[in-house]
Parts: structure tokens; sequence; C-alpha cells
């Protein structure tokens, strides 16, 4: 934990007077969070039970705009210093917050809470707490959204790096270092530098390539390596048929993962997950996880991509689903059985915990019968 803390005051410095820290970063908005993101898992997450739960809700959503806010002014402070992601990180971003910031409001993740009221909510309180939410939506979230579409597609995108390199950011090579260090001090207990796991990475590379090569003769394909790549990129028969056979496919291969996972660990979360599919207006976007809740209120959500079902092949698809058993969102599951105080000591006395069960998920993911 010391060392997180000396890492984070180290990026700090970095930052110098500008409105970022390790904890408030200045990539606010990606394809991979944002309001886009956070606003409709908040829909998603609260509890909607009681009438007080829904006009806590519409308070929450009549302070979307202020964060809205908040947040387009800190991407304007990444523009003006250089601190601002890839290009290729953003160009999805316009239309992720289109179904957030256009006047069909029934179409927002946020109006959902409204379609389904439980059924002991009287027939007037449901009516009024409708039309609050549509009022509070179409008067307030929506135009903030409209704002900050237009903000990202007009002056955030054309700002943006061309290149993908973290080294090409204003702090350079050392922005990239520490975050190197960062993620090696949370997951091994390597001494290596960035640039002998760089070096690492790329003997691994050619080994790889080599296997790779060895496995194209042995199917007897006569073309070259790329054209292999292409072949495997293009063939109907690597792909799912229809975007529901994906669906079935990683559930299948969850629950087969399941029936595994207590022969390596000695304890098992209670905290439940789930394979559902992506929101539609997430795109083409990468597989991810929502997290439960740490009260066991709500199960762990892996969300997978239901646009195309071209995207992924079935023979690829075996490792996905472990991010979420026996990987983070597991790990997180169990990890919610401590009390917050065994939590922080055992985060404070030794990461041996961790490491262990990142190797028994690998020695997991070899054993199950795929």
């Amino acid at each position: 934990m010391l060392d997180e803390v000396l890492l984070s005051q180290r990026e700090d410095a970095m930052y110098g007077d500008l409105p970022f820290s390790s904890g408030d970063g200045w990539a606010r908005v990606t394809s991979m969070n944002g309001p886009q993101d956070n606003l409709a898992g908040l829909a998603r997450a609260t509890r909607f039970r009681r009438v007080a739960d829904y006009e806590d809700y519409l308070k929450r959503l009549a302070l979307i705009p202020k964060s809205i806010e908040q947040q387009q002014a800190m991407l304007e402070a990444g523009i003006r210093s250089g601190w601002v992601p890839p290009r290729a990180a953003m160009e999805r971003v316009p239309g992720m917050l289109a179904v957030f910031a256009g006047a069909d409001i029934a179409a927002s993740p946020e109006w959902r809470p409204f379609e389904n009221f439980p059924g002991d909510i009287p027939a007037a309180d449901r009516e009024r707490l409708a039309a609050a939410g549509k009022r509070v939506l179409s008067e307030q979230v929506h135009p903030a959204f409209a704002r900050l579409k237009r903000f990202i597609e007009e002056k955030y995108l054309p700002a943006c790096s061309r290149s993908l390199a973290a080294s090409a950011l204003p702090a350079g090579p050392a922005y990239y270092a520490l975050q190197v260090n960062r993620m090696v001090n949370r997951m091994t207990t390597t001494t290596l530098t960035p640039a002998e796991i760089h070096e690492t990475g790329k003997r691994e590379v050619a080994r790889i390539r080599a296997a790779m090569n060895e496995v194209i003769a042995s199917t007897g394909f006569k073309g070259t390596f790329p054209e292999f790549l292409e072949f495997l990129k293009i063939d109907p028969r690597f792909f799912f048929k229809t975007p529901e056979s994906r669906l079935m496919a990683y559930r299948d291969i969850g629950k087969r993962a399941d029936a595994e996972l207590p022969k390596l660990f000695a304890t098992l979360p209670r905290l439940p997950y789930g394979i559902r599919a992506m929101e539609a207006y997430e795109g083409d976007n990468s597989d991810h996880y929502s997290p439960g809740a740490i009260d066991g209120s709500r199960g762990c959500t892996r969300r997978y991509r239901a646009i195309t079902c071209r995207s992924l092949a079935p023979r690829r698809s075996k490792g996905y689903p472990s991010s979420a058993a026996p990987g983070g969102t597991w790990l997180m599951a169990r990890g919610g059985r401590f009390t917050p105080r065994a939590w922080a000591t055992r985060w404070a006395s030794t990461r041996t915990p961790i490491r262990a069960s990142a190797r028994s998920r690998a020695r997991c993911c070899a054993h199950a019968a795929w």
C-alpha cells in the first residue's frame, strides 16, 4: 500500500498545477469510460423499491448537467496542456453519446427505471414520478449530453493525439514507466524495469510467432502468414451465426468453468455473476464487466458485444468469460466476504493472496476441459 501511495505522489507531481491527479485523471471520457457508461450504470445499479428511491434518483438526474460541465472543464484543461488520449480511443464516443443526447427520451438507459415500477407503488405516484423523470431528462440531462457531444466532435477529437504511445504524453517516458511500475507493483513480484519487460515481450512474440507458423503448416494452408490471418477473419466457419448463439456459448463456458473452481479454490464467493449483452448504444465496443454490490444485493455482470456476431470466433471466445470467473469480478466478489478492516489489512500486509489467485486463474483455465 505504501508503494501505491508513493507512485500516486509521483504521478500527481507530473501534473503540477493542472486539475488532474492519480485518483481523478485527465482521461475523463473515452469509449470505455465516461458519463455514457457511469450514468447508465447508475440506472442499472440503483434499487427501485419505494417511492423514495425514485425521488432520490430524480435528484441525482438533476445533478448530471453539473457533473458533465465539470468533466468537460477537465477535458478542456487536457486540450490546453496536451493531456489527451489517442484519437483511436475517442472516435466511437460521439456515437455512444447520441442516445443520451437525442430527442427520444424513452431510448435513454436512464429512462428505464420509469418503465418498470414495482407493483406496490400506487398508480398516482407512478404517473407523477414518470412525468418528473421525462421532464428532467428532456429539459436538463439530454441537453447537457448534447453539449458534451458537440464539444467532443468539434473540439476534443481534433485535439486528440495521433500517437498510441503513453510516452507521447507531456510527461514523456517517465509517465509510461510510472504506469508500468504501478501495474507491476499491483500484479506481480518482478523487479524488472519497463525496458526489460518490453524485451521479454518481444522474445515472447517471437516464440509465439514460431509456434503459430508450426500450427499453420500443420493445417496444410499454403499462403503467407498475413493471408492466414485474413483467412481467419473472413471464413464463415470461424464465427457465430447469430448474436444469440454467441451469448449461449459464453454462458455455457461460464457454467463449465464454475464446476472446476472448487478444485482450485478453498473459498468460493457467494456473490454470483451473469453474462449479458452490452447496451446497443455501445456499438462494437470491447467486452467488459460490471462489478456487483459489496453487500451482495446485485451480482457481477460480464457484458459482451451483441451488435456483431462476427467480431469473435467461437474457438477464441473460450477465455473471455474467465474475466468474470475466476477473474477480476470473481476476485472482487471473494474480497467482499471480508470486512472493510480485514480487507484493508490484507492489502497493507501482503499481496500474496492476490498473486496466488492470479496463478490459480491460469491453472483453472488450463485445467478446465474447454
